[in-house]
């Protein structure tokens, strides 16, 4: 479970690439030897990022986490949660790029305010019970932009949620493991992603659950750092979900005590 809400939740805050205004001209045809770095905020104010190379997978981490990190290969389409503590690799294709859109509601509401310096369009979510989740706002992309943003618009819209990928022994009633709202804010990326790129979110309390605070170009990372670890455990998510549930009915746990450097070799 601990899986599948970590990588939905960093499939939308990947979703927050976007170039500062003054900073896209020098991002435009910077592509050769960096890496392109977005920084995020989410609703505690913890710092995140994502970072994108195009001749390597895409690596997101949060700084709260010190021993997470998906690693993300839009070509495929694959999303992988790597857990340095007990050296595990899960494979999230099956949750996250398997699954049909469940009913839910996207409704362009009109121009939103400024965000980073770039106009956006403000869209309202709805789940399949047209209660209301929250509001997006989408930076347009006209074709023009970094083409690193345009690999994470790629990404987004490849996104097909099937929450029966978490566990599928539960067949239909998967569909509880994720509410309706979440399910319908990842539904929307696909359709959302054919307009631009999502640069904040405000949740149905009128909190804002995430916004993008920098980019900047940044030399690339360490190979080890960008590829799947082949000496680690391979596991499905619904094995991860398993060994979790397990953890917490009998409360034992193999992981690593030390702590981890995000920045180390795994």
């Amino acid at each position: 479970m601990r899986f599948i809400l970590l990588a939905i939740s960093v499939s939308i805050l990947i979703a927050s690439t976007v170039v500062h205004a003054g900073n896209l001209a020098a991002t435009t045809n910077s592509t050769n030897n960096t890496a392109l770095e977005i920084v995020y905020e989410n609703h505690k104010g913890e710092q995140g990022r994502v970072v994108i190379d195009d001749e390597a997978m895409i690596r997101a981490e949060n700084e709260k986490n010190n021993a997470h990190y998906l690693l993300i290969d839009p070509d495929e389409p694959s999303l992988w949660m790597i857990d340095m503590g007990r050296q595990q690799r899960v494979d999230g294709h099956s949750i996250l790029f398997t699954g049909k859109a469940a009913p839910h509601s996207v409704l362009p509401i009109g121009p939103g305010p400024e965000v980073v310096g770039r106009p956006t369009i403000e869209y309202e979510i709805r789940d399949l019970n047209d209660n209301y989740c929250s509001k997006m706002y989408i930076m347009p992309l006209d074709g023009d932009e970094d083409e690193r943003l345009l690999i994470m618009q790629q990404f987004l819209s490849q996104l097909a949620i099937n929450p029966a990928g978490v566990l599928p022994i539960l067949g239909p009633l998967a569909a509880g493991l994720v509410s309706p709202c979440v399910r319908a804010e990842l539904d929307a990326m696909p359709p959302l992603a054919k307009v631009g790129i999502p640069v904040m979110r405000i949740n149905n309390k009128g909190k804002r659950a995430f916004i993008v605070t920098d980019i900047r170009e940044r030399p690339p990372l360490k190979t080890c750092l960008t590829t799947l670890p082949e000496h680690y455990k391979s596991m499905t998510a619904g094995q991860a979900a398993m060994q979790t549930l397990k953890r917490t009915i009998f409360g034992n746990d193999s992981r690593k005590k030390n702590r981890v450097s995000l920045d180390d070799c795994p």
